[in-house]
């Protein structure tokens, strides 16, 4: 490899010295680039000396052709076929801030009918509500009233929108017939989830009690196998978050245009079930740990 030292007055070969002197000595190096001789300071300023040519170039006591001012300029360091060698600007990278979902929440009740407790609102502004047991079960109305929130205003569709219930499965209410009775129920429950599937919302469904035919009811209404979950005696929290997360873990960040992000509909079984046990207050809490996940995305 060929390694050359330029400077404003000529081109001094530095080639028997690579091995011997690292290029990160600096001013020592270039001293004795010119002459290996020169390893004494001058005790005036400093300056590297050459001992048999000349004195410090920096005093300026004694110069001679051998002198030059080659120490004070910085040197160029050149390998044959690369070109010249320059320190570059080190690289900047621009910082992105990440823009947080514009995440959206209602919850809605249902027993004999489907009630909106806590209207489409901004996941900040979402906070506690009661659960007060009463009733059967229409989850045919609970879906219903979920189509009309993500659904009725033509002029606001949300970029992705999904829909958790929380129910015991026995739906015992509702589908059709005089003041929801005759019909079938479940049926009627399945029939409006798949509607509102239809419209691309995803559906997800929690069993916290019930038999086999109220685990088949839950399983019907979800948009897939993988979106129904049952939660054990104190699993209701668990079960409860770790669906939310999976429904929503594709929200996306805001986006510059002003159409909404993402809404995410609660449907909280308040039927005399929800009364038996912990169940009410352990739906209560879950709904709020839920709520701080969505505000922490």
């Amino acid at each position: 490899m060929s390694l050359r030292l330029l400077y404003g007055w000529g081109t001094v070969s530095v080639r028997p010295l690579i091995g011997r002197y690292d290029l990160r000595e600096g001013e020592a190096f270039r001293r004795r680039a010119v002459n290996p001789n020169a390893t004494k300071m001058c005790p005036g300023c400093g300056q590297g000396i050459d001992a048999i040519n000349f004195t410090c170039p920096i005093c300026k006591t004694v110069q001679t052709a051998g002198a030059l001012s080659l120490r004070t300029r910085k040197p160029t360091v050149i390998v044959a076929g690369a070109g010249p060698m320059t320190m570059r600007r080190p690289l900047t990278i621009p910082v992105v801030e990440r823009r947080r979902p514009n995440v959206n929440v209602a919850v809605v009740t249902f027993n004999d009918d489907a009630e909106v407790v806590v209207p489409l609102s901004p996941v900040e502004q979402v906070g506690a509500f009661p659960i007060t047991p009463d009733g059967r079960t229409n989850g045919a109305a609970a879906f219903a009233k979920a189509d009309e929130i993500l659904h009725g205003d033509p002029g606001r569709i949300y970029r992705k929108s999904a829909v958790v219930m929380l129910s015991d499965g026995d739906f015992t209410f509702g589908g059709g017939g005089f003041l929801g009775f005759g019909g079938n129920p479940a049926e009627a429950a399945i029939k409006e989830s798949k509607a509102l599937q239809a419209k691309g919302t995803r559906v997800g469904s929690i069993l916290f009690s019930g038999d086999e035919s109220a685990r088949e009811s839950l399983k019907g209404v979800a948009s897939s196998p993988s979106l129904f979950m049952e939660a054990a005696n104190g699993q209701l929290m668990k079960a409860m978050l770790s669906l939310t997360r999976t429904m929503t873990q594709a929200a996306g960040s805001a986006s510059e245009s002003t159409r909404p992000g993402m809404a995410v509909v609660f449907l909280i079984d308040s039927s005399g079930s929800m009364g038996e046990g912990s169940k009410k207050s352990e739906a209560e809490a879950a709904f709020l740990r839920c709520v701080e996940d969505l505000r922490a995305m």
